[in-house]
C-alpha cells in the first residue's frame, strides 16, 4: 500500500481507485463486529475514525490516499 499510495498522494492523485467513504463503511462493519465480539480492535476503530474524518472534510470520494494529504497538513515540514 505505501509504495502504491504515498506516490500518487505527492503527485496529488486522489482519483478513486478505494474511495475514502466506502473503507470507512467496512471500517465501520469491522468495529460494530469487534463490539458484537467484545474485541477491543484498536486499529480498526482508529481506521474507522481517520477514513470518517475525511470523509466528513469532503474526501469520501477520494482515493482513501487521502489520508496521506490529511496528514501532510497536520506536519510542520522544515521550510514550510
Amino acid at each position: 500500500m505505501f509504495g502504491d499510495r504515498v506516490p500518487r498522494a505527492l503527485d496529488g492523485d486522489y482519483a478513486p481507485r478505494a474511495a475514502a467513504k466506502l473503507l470507512d463503511k467496512d471500517a465501520g462493519i469491522a468495529v460494530a463486529r469487534a463490539d458484537r465480539l467484545h474485541v477491543e480492535a484498536p486499529f480498526a476503530r482508529l481506521a474507522h475514525r481517520t477514513f470518517a474524518a475525511a470523509v466528513v472534510e469532503g474526501g469520501g470520494d477520494d482515493d482513501d490516499a487521502v489520508l496521506i494529504r490529511r496528514a501532510l497538513k497536520a506536519v510542520r515540514l522544515p521550510g514550510r
